[in-house]
């Protein structure tokens, strides 16, 4: 899991142009009315204050209120951009803004100039966040650049925009921290880089984001804001996938843990859920388990989801969500918040999919209102539904179906390790 990054302050006796510092140059924390140099990258200064209560820790922030499209903080010290190829930034954008731009010069002619950069950020926002400004490869960030301009831009005027953007902490870095995974899950502690630029889906009553006010492990957690009461499942999606070499078979097992906070003094159910593909191609089914929290007195508590897969697969994609259930007191209502944090997550069942682990002698088919099984002697069927669900297990030779809706089902009969899976459809 990640920890806290231990800041690498410059370590050079003099700030000299031209001349390498360590790691970082940095970091700026606008602890001080100084605002460590960075004022209005060019035109009027107005707009720029120092906040001296503002910031993750309360100990200062430069406060920059848009009076255009082109507001901008400036640093004109200068700095060796051929070692630091990264603007690290912690921020609030509580404006309307969608987007920084980086642009400057390598002199203070303006003649070499750097190709003015465009990064999408988030607007309206309510907790600090982090951004790693990837400005490798871009024209003239090399060598010395004496001017540095970082634009707040887009949707200016579109609500009001006097409460600004807060700028917490900015620091030039050589290099980001890696991208951390646990299995299938991507950035499974919510801090480090990568943000959770990865995760989709939306609802009208709720907001998801990063806040550093809690978290179980490391700087910060994912956090779901109600500001409406739910009327319906809130999904959360990943489009990062895992893909093996090789595929695992129909039966083997995942398990996904995560660390979960809410404000509420009832239970709420959350679903664990994998999207499975097999050769590039989407398996049949997205098997899906659900917990109910337990806690009630507004602490951290670990939710296990253990889910078995009906096919065989080679690529994974984990999905959670916040369940809802017309009537039920589990629903979230506006002003409940949860957080998640540290999802881990382990894949077993072990073996590979090959002829060896194929149940031999095993067939199934359907006819007369049952499912019939032909298996060696103390064979157990499993028979799932097309969501993964399990709905019925049995060890005799037929399973009585007369109750089962129409649809596909999958049945897995499975003995001594080894299995035979079928898709059959009842109608």
């Amino acid at each position: 899991m990640i920890k806290k990054l231990h800041k690498n302050i410059v370590l050079a006796g003099a700030l000299l142009l031209g001349v390498a510092q360590m790691n970082a140059q940095g970091p700026y924390t606008f602890s001080t009315a100084s605002l460590d140099s960075w004022t209005s990258g060019f035109g009027s200064a107005a707009g720029i204050t120092h906040e001296s209560s503002e910031g993750i820790s309360g100990d200062g922030a430069l406060k920059l209120v848009r009076t255009n499209n082109n507001s901008n903080i400036g640093y004109n010290q200068g700095f060796d951009a051929d070692t630091y190829k990264f603007i690290k930034i912690r921020y609030k954008n509580t404006t309307s803004a969608t987007s920084f731009r980086v642009q400057g010069s390598q002199d203070a002619g303006n003649t070499n100039l750097i190709t003015p950069t465009v990064f999408p950020i988030s607007s309206n926002m309510t907790e600090y966040t982090v951004a790693y400004l990837d400005m490798t490869g871009v024209t003239n960030w090399s060598g010395t650049v004496l001017n540095l301009d970082i634009l707040v831009r887009v949707n200016y005027g579109i609500t009001d925009e006097t409460g600004g953007i807060l700028f917490d902490e900015i620091e030039l870095v050589s290099s980001v921290p890696p991208t951390q995974y646990s299995e299938y899950i991507k950035n499974p502690s919510f801090d480090g880089p990568s943000g959770i630029d990865h995760l989709t889906g939306g609802k009208e009553f709720v907001t998801r984001g990063l806040t550093y006010t809690e978290f179980h492990d490391g700087d910060q957690s994912l956090k779901l804001n109600f500001t409406g009461n739910a009327d319906s499942t809130f999904w959360t999606f990943s489009n990062y996938e895992k893909v093996y070499d090789a595929p695992f078979s129909a039966g083997s097992d995942f398990q996904v843990k995560m660390w979960v906070k809410t404000n509420r003094t009832t239970p709420i159910k959350l679903s664990g859920r994998v999207k499975l593909t097999n050769g590039g191609v989407d398996t049949a089914t997205k098997p899906i388990a659900s917990v109910v929290t337990t806690n009630t007195a507004m602490e951290w508590e670990e939710l296990t989801f253990n889910i078995e897969a009906a096919e065989d697969f080679d690529g994974v994609t984990f999905w959670f969500a916040v369940d809802y259930t017309e009537g039920e007191s589990i629903n979230l209502l506006s002003g409940d918040v949860v957080y998640i944090d540290q999802i881990t997550a382990t894949v077993t069942e072990g073996t590979l999919s090959s002829s060896k682990n194929t149940l031999e002698g095993a067939s199934v088919s359907v006819s007369n209102n049952a499912i019939h099984i032909v298996a060696p002697t103390g064979s157990q069927s499993n028979v799932y539904a097309i969501t993964g669900a399990l709905v019925a297990t049995s060890n005799q030779a037929s399973i009585d179906i007369s109750s089962f809706n129409s649809g596909v089902y999958f049945v897995k009969v499975s003995n001594g390790g080894k299995v035979f899976t079928k898709k059959v459809l009842i109608e």
